[in-house]
């Protein structure tokens, strides 16, 4: 009830700020408007139905140095308004009510009169409030919200285009990865030196010149059978042929499920390597950076959930796959820095190490706690390693 009677009888007197020639009024009451002079200065006059008037009473609206005792009649009002820009976008609007009525001195009928009584700040408070509301109801603020809509949708469609050539860019990376993965996925065949040692040449020709000489035992994936030459792999980059006779025949690595079980039980035989290969280590894990490293590619010979369970598991894969390529390499010429497990299928994962860190775990010079933590292992909680 007292909100509607205030509204109808609020009462405004602008007084302008121009230049130098603006007169502060006096009093605390004031507020900051985010928007720019010509705006308040327009929700101003659209207050200007609130001139002045008359008000129920003075009780709730003056100070209490006014309330002396005595009766206050005709109570009246005027408010005093001054507009300070303080930035383009910013304006100070600072108020004042002038209260007068009739005042009876119930002692002493020579001391009745009108006078000036102080406001409690109320009206001002109220004005200050309904002046906000008027302004973010106006056009102003209209403008202002469409402006933002605008800004918000013109990120969007940004964000969208951007979004739009990350999902090309990762489109054409999986075209260019699928060879990979398409080699990784088929089975490859291995062979072994069975005579007392063989001849690699660089072409299927005993003139086109040895490439290296192969001992007993010693083992190549073959990329290319041609006539009675077998074209196996030396490295990354390098290939040799060897005549098939002294090759024991192929076995296939990727067996099936019976046939891996029956594998040497120093693997757990819930895993399979598909594919192994020296080459530079091109990711972000400084140990290995820029180095010579073993990747091991390994399949699962089951689908399983990836529970602490799982994971332990591949922890312990690899593991082994770590002390084991370490031996090889003692009696191989393969020169490498690091090993890295990477877990195909599933959710996958990868175990990576440098050599040095191995052979002193394999040595029994450094704790396993100690190893695991200089290892890079992304299958697993940092919790996992402890």
């Amino acid at each position: 009830m007292r909100a509607r009677w205030l509204g109808a009888v609020l009462v405004l007197a602008v007084v302008a700020a121009i230049g130098s020639q603006a007169q502060v009024v006096p009093g605390k009451y004031q507020r900051e408007y985010k928007y720019a002079e010509v705006d308040v200065r327009k929700a101003l006059h659209d207050l200007e139905s609130f001139k002045q008037g008359k008000l129920p009473s003075f009780e709730g609206f003056i100070d209490s140095k006014s309330d002396e005792g005595g009766i206050w009649e005709r109570p009246f009002f005027q408010l005093e308004c001054v507009v300070v820009p303080k930035a383009a976008d910013t304006t100070i609007v600072r108020v004042r009510a002038n209260l007068s009525g009739w005042f009876s001195d119930p002692n002493t009928s020579g001391n009745s009169g009108y006078r000036q009584a102080g406001s409690n700040g109320r009206l001002e408070t109220d004005f200050l409030d309904r002046l906000q509301q008027t302004l973010d109801n106006g056009p102003a603020n209209s403008a202002r919200r469409l402006e933002e809509l605008q800004k918000k949708i013109t990120a969007a469609q940004a964000q969208k285009e951007k979004l739009t050539v990350q999902a090309a860019e990762l489109r054409a990376q999986i075209a260019r990865m699928e060879p990979a993965f398409k080699e990784q996925a088929a089975p490859m065949q291995f062979v072994t030196v069975k005579a007392r040692s063989a001849t690699v040449y660089k072409q299927a020709s005993r003139d086109s010149g040895s490439v290296l000489s192969a001992a007993t035992e010693d083992e190549f994936q073959v990329i290319e059978e041609r006539g009675g030459w077998a074209q196996v792999r030396l490295g990354a980059n390098s290939t040799g042929w060897v005549e098939r006779a002294e090759l024991d025949a192929p076995r296939e690595v990727q067996q099936p499920l019976e046939q891996a079980k029956q594998t040497t039980a120093e693997l757990d035989p819930g895993f399979v390597i598909t594919k192994e290969d020296v080459t530079m280590f091109l990711g972000d894990w400084s140990p290995l950076k820029g180095k010579n490293t073993l990747f091991i590619y390994v399949r699962p010979l089951g689908i399983g959930r990836d529970t602490s369970v799982e994971r332990n598991r591949k922890l312990g894969y690899a593991k082994q796959v770590f002390a084991e390529r370490y031996r090889a390499a003692l009696h191989s010429r393969q020169d490498f820095d690091g090993v890295v497990v990477i877990f195909l299928g599933g959710t996958g994962g990868i175990a990576a190490a440098r050599v040095q860190d191995i052979q002193q775990w394999v040595d029994g010079r450094l704790p396993e706690k100690a190893f695991l933590q200089r290892c890079s292992l992304e299958f697993l909680p940092r919790h996992g390693m402890e």
